[in-house]
């Protein structure tokens, strides 16, 4: 991690300590974003953005899914329960589920790949998220999104805006 702060030194960074080899970095520019960690778990941290120049705040989590869908099970617990505590702010969820919603995204195939697609879209399901393909390699891609109508479309321009 030293290497990639002196790349970027006026950027902030958080690592998951909770798992092992700290999996999810989250890096941002303390002039344009203010973070704020809610709940740090082995397969996410889940925080709240502030837009500085837009006075605007959303909550996120970065996910590393596990390798295996048994232990994935918990990730889509907790993601349902953290989305049935959000009630008015708007959510965004991405990173690494390690796993696919259809068949298309699938280089090579396991033996348990239809259960962890079932599985993946039940939880998209239950929280409310809506899945946004991802473009090219999907290293910084948004997987998912929930916009309440309380925020809706100043939240969305927003959010394209800082998306380029």
């Amino acid at each position: 991690m030293f290497h990639v702060c002196k790349l970027l030194p006026r950027w902030s960074w958080f690592t998951d300590y909770a798992g092992p080899g700290n999996r999810i970095w989250i890096a941002w520019d303390d002039e344009l974003l203010d973070v704020n960690v809610l709940d740090l778990d082995a397969q996410f941290i889940h925080c709240r953005i502030t837009i500085r120049c837009a006075h605007l705040s959303i909550l996120a989590t970065v996910v590393y899914g596990a390798n295996d869908t048994i232990s994935r099970r918990g990730l889509w617990q907790k993601l349902v329960l953290l989305a049935n505590s959000i009630s008015d702010e708007p959510w965004i969820v991405g990173g690494d589920f390690n796993t696919v919603l259809d068949m298309s995204e699938v280089c090579g195939s396991s033996a348990d790949i239809h259960l962890a697609m079932t599985e993946f879209r039940d939880c998209l399901l239950d929280t409310g998220l809506i899945h946004l393909p991802v473009q090219g390699n999907g290293f910084l891609g948004i997987t998912a999104v929930k916009v309440t109508a309380a925020y809706g479309n100043d939240w969305i321009d927003c959010l394209l805006m800082m998306l380029g």
